[in-house]
């Protein structure tokens, strides 16, 4: 993810969605929280942050990353399995559980793939080798005690280093949130194009869908 302007971007797209989520869960709090359709809506602008934050190569502990997601993911699976369909939560595909799922389930892959990655070039010099700086500061790291195992940062400022292992399922999620982007807005122009009446609130849901469904698609494509 070197192109500035693709960065900013997704950022822009990333940052409308989670404030979109955010004031879905401002305005549900009161008088009396909905806690699941609540939930929801935050999990999903926590999704949006964490993007703009992997954008950014902003450095967060892999583990703690995909431990939130992945119980993201198995909140939404508790609910496609148990719960009934809620008609006022965040509108992705339908109110589709599993879909909401898969999202969760696909950071929770990004974070994997994440740690895939090689050290930034700004670990070395020019000349291809650690600077005598660098080499004494990781020198002091592992005097300090801290191990290989350590959490390491996520970020996106290495793309060319991913393993091959990792493109297939990349443009698989790629195809998927491209799809659903499309059908979301096929879906919500659909009621306009043929003058039907449809609900401000969810034209606006299923926008904000498709353009966190679109953003999701375009940042694997350039994973893959």
């Amino acid at each position: 993810m070197t192109d500035q302007v693709s960065r900013w971007i997704l950022s822009a797209a990333f940052a409308v969605a989670a404030g979109y989520y955010i004031a879905r869960v401002a305005g549900q709090w009161r008088p009396r929280p909905r806690w699941g359709s609540t939930l929801g809506a935050g999990l999903h602008a926590l999704m949006g942050i964490a993007m703009i934050a992997m954008l950014w190569s902003v450095a967060v502990p892999i583990m703690l990353y995909v431990t939130v997601f992945t119980g993201a993911m198995l909140w939404f699976i508790a609910e496609a399995l148990f719960a009934r369909p809620a008609t006022g939560g965040p509108v992705v595909i339908g109110h589709d559980a599993w879909y909401h799922a898969m999202m969760m389930g696909s950071m929770v892959w990004m974070g994997v793939v994440m740690s895939t990655m090689p050290p930034p070039a700004s670990a070395f010099s020019e000349s291809g080798q650690m600077s005598s700086g660098e080499m004494a500061s990781m020198a002091g790291m592992s005097m300090s005690g801290m191990s290989m195992s350590a959490p390491a940062p996520v970020g996106m400022d290495a793309m060319s280093g991913l393993p091959m292992w990792t493109r297939p399922p990349c443009v698989l999620l790629a195809v998927v949130f491209c799809a659903a982007a499309i059908r979301l807005v096929a879906h919500e122009l659909r009621p306009v194009l043929f003058r039907r009446a449809r609900t401000g609130t969810s034209m606006t849901a299923a926008v904000i869908g498709g353009l966190m469904a679109a953003a999701m698609a375009v940042t694997f494509a350039e994973m893959a």
